[in-house]
């Protein structure tokens, strides 16, 4: 399946609200679900739409965009969390991904990530990152 380009979704977006409003009803998406809602759509997306997304919105409403970032859990949010939930989180995490998260992420994510693990699998992981070679940030 081929990614979706922003400008259709746009436009399918605007689409959707025309047929709404023209049906008698003015969307009001508070009601249905609230922020809580809507970042739980957003964490589906790719990261570029979901920024993209929030930005627009933010110029519309920005106290809703920033009410909607605080229910988004990101990868930087793993620094905040108890050793002991890094530590579950890291026994259910597909090592392959976390190999190439690290090297995308600041280094204060990295050393809380990495002071959870074993000596032995810290090592593992630093040659794996080391072999993967430059990696590309979108």
């Amino acid at each position: 399946m081929e990614p979706v380009s922003s400008e259709l979704l746009d436009d399918l977006n605007q689409t959707l609200l025309t047929k709404v409003r023209d049906l008698g009803y003015e969307p009001n998406f508070l009601k249905k679900g609230g922020p809580e809602a809507v970042s739980k759509m957003l964490a589906k997306l790719n990261q570029e739409t979901a920024k993209k997304l929030l930005w627009e919105l933010a110029d519309r409403d920005q106290q809703l965009a920033e009410e909607i970032r605080s229910k988004m859990f990101s990868f930087d949010d793993i620094a905040k969390l108890a050793n002991q939930d890094i530590q579950e989180l890291l026994k259910r995490l597909d090592h392959s991904q976390l190999k190439l998260a690290l090297r995308k992420t600041t280094p204060f994510v990295k050393e809380a990530i990495l002071k959870n693990l074993s000596e032995r699998a810290v090592t593992l992981l630093n040659e794996d990152m080391a072999a993967l070679g430059q990696v590309r940030v979108s």
